[in-house]
Protein backbone atom coordinates (compact mmCIF):
# COMPACT_ATOMS: atom_id res chain seq x y z
CA UNK A 1 0.00 0.00 0.00
CA UNK A 2 1.06 3.34 -0.71
CA UNK A 3 0.58 6.16 2.13
CA UNK A 4 1.41 9.80 1.37
CA UNK A 5 1.92 11.91 4.00
CA UNK A 6 0.86 15.42 3.61
CA UNK A 7 4.03 16.49 2.25
CA UNK A 8 4.17 13.94 -0.42
CA UNK A 9 0.33 14.57 -1.22
CA UNK A 10 1.33 18.83 -1.54
CA UNK A 11 4.10 17.71 -4.29
CA UNK A 12 2.08 15.45 -6.05
CA UNK A 13 -0.67 17.88 -6.67
CA UNK A 14 2.11 20.78 -7.37
CA UNK A 15 3.39 18.50 -9.78
CA UNK A 16 0.14 17.90 -11.52
CA UNK A 17 -1.33 21.69 -11.30
CA UNK A 18 2.55 22.40 -13.32
CA UNK A 19 2.18 19.52 -16.08
CA UNK A 20 -1.57 20.38 -16.83
CA UNK A 21 -0.74 23.37 -18.16
CA UNK A 22 0.91 21.09 -20.95
CA UNK A 23 -2.25 19.14 -21.12
CA UNK A 24 -4.30 21.86 -22.14
CA UNK A 25 -1.74 23.15 -24.76
CA UNK A 26 -1.57 19.84 -26.04
CA UNK A 27 -5.23 18.87 -26.52
CA UNK A 28 -5.19 22.53 -27.81
CA UNK A 29 -2.65 22.04 -30.81
CA UNK A 30 -3.53 18.28 -31.91
CA UNK A 31 -6.46 19.26 -33.96
CA UNK A 32 -6.97 17.39 -36.52
CA UNK A 33 -9.91 19.46 -38.91
CA UNK A 34 -8.10 22.23 -38.48
CA UNK A 35 -4.97 24.66 -38.81
CA UNK A 36 -3.57 24.88 -35.70
CA UNK A 37 0.63 26.79 -35.84
CA UNK A 38 -1.56 29.76 -35.21
CA UNK A 39 -2.77 28.46 -31.95
CA UNK A 40 1.61 27.73 -30.67
CA UNK A 41 2.62 31.42 -30.16
CA UNK A 42 -0.73 32.43 -27.68
CA UNK A 43 -0.40 28.85 -26.44
CA UNK A 44 3.63 29.09 -25.30
CA UNK A 45 2.65 32.46 -23.78
CA UNK A 46 -0.05 31.35 -21.38
CA UNK A 47 2.26 28.34 -20.42
CA UNK A 48 4.80 30.59 -19.41
CA UNK A 49 2.74 33.21 -17.70
CA UNK A 50 1.10 30.40 -16.16
CA UNK A 51 4.27 29.21 -14.80
CA UNK A 52 5.72 32.28 -13.66
CA UNK A 53 2.03 32.91 -11.74
CA UNK A 54 2.75 29.77 -10.28
CA UNK A 55 6.30 30.34 -9.33
CA UNK A 56 5.14 33.21 -7.37
CA UNK A 57 2.84 31.58 -5.19
CA UNK A 58 4.16 31.02 -1.36
CA UNK A 59 2.45 27.47 -1.97
CA UNK A 60 4.47 25.75 -5.02
CA UNK A 61 6.74 22.92 -3.39
CA UNK A 62 8.56 22.60 -6.43
CA UNK A 63 10.40 25.85 -7.11
CA UNK A 64 13.20 24.27 -9.26
CA UNK A 65 11.13 22.31 -11.75
CA UNK A 66 9.33 25.21 -12.38
CA UNK A 67 12.27 27.48 -12.89
CA UNK A 68 13.43 24.95 -14.79
CA UNK A 69 10.35 24.81 -17.10
CA UNK A 70 10.26 28.94 -17.62
CA UNK A 71 14.35 28.49 -18.32
CA UNK A 72 13.24 25.98 -21.21
CA UNK A 73 10.47 27.44 -22.88
CA UNK A 74 12.63 31.02 -22.44
CA UNK A 75 15.20 29.28 -24.42
CA UNK A 76 13.28 27.53 -26.84
CA UNK A 77 10.65 30.21 -27.78
CA UNK A 78 13.38 33.16 -27.85
CA UNK A 79 12.37 34.57 -30.98
CA UNK A 80 9.06 34.14 -30.09
CA UNK A 81 9.35 36.10 -26.48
Amino acid sequence: DLILNSKDRKVLEDFVSLFELFNEATVLTQGESYATICLVPPTVLGILFDLERELGSSTLTLVSLCEALIASIKARFSGLL
